[in-house]
């Protein structure tokens, strides 16, 4: 049984009447859902769309050559604020995922977590694979945690979620 899949908000960084800003401080950027739908949201409205990124970040070629199709751009950025898009990488190389928020929801949910390891596993950059997958649904299960993602899920059953997905599919998540 399949479930039907939930529509996705996405969260930019900046916008203005001819631009869309989305930051993100990951030290390598896939590319996601997230990315693909702030690009849409600018290009659709004739705007211009700036994918901010600290110096030295890896950006995956897809990204850029989605970029280069769409008329958008990467710039290097010293970033105060981002967006933090919290994702299943299937193991055939696709990925499904959701917008937790900016940086201040980010350190809401570090704050809110008791496990120092799953706390380590929930910062902007990690990639949860392999046996970790079965510890992190584990420890996750023994939180309780009230915050919700820009979608209004709560966080703990949408990482669940994200999880039970990485175990059955031997996936990775991951925080971008």
């Amino acid at each position: 049984m399949t479930a039907a899949r939930q529509p996705r908000g996405v969260q930019p960084s900046y916008v203005t009447k001819d631009l869309v800003v989305l930051s993100k401080i990951s030290p390598k950027i896939r590319n996601t859902y997230e990315i693909r739908l702030a690009l849409y949201m600018a290009h659709s409205k004739g705007m211009k769309f700036v994918l901010a990124v600290r110096p030295q970040t890896q950006v995956d070629p897809s990204v850029l050559s989605l970029l280069q199709q769409h008329g958008g751009k990467v710039q290097e950025a010293n970033l105060e604020d981002y967006s933090v898009y919290i994702g299943h990488l299937k193991s055939n190389g696709e990925e499904e995922g959701w917008v937790l928020g900016d940086a201040a929801a980010l350190a809401a949910l570090a704050q809110s977590i008791q496990s120092d390891w799953l706390r380590q596993r929930l910062r902007v950059g990690s990639v949860v694979a392999g046996r970790d997958v079965v510890e992190f649904e584990r420890i996750l299960s023994t939180e309780t945690l009230a915050q919700h993602n820009i979608d209004g899920e709560r966080v703990q059953e949408a990482l669940l979620t994200l999880a039970s997905a990485a175990k059955q599919d031997a996936g990775s998540i991951f925080v971008q």
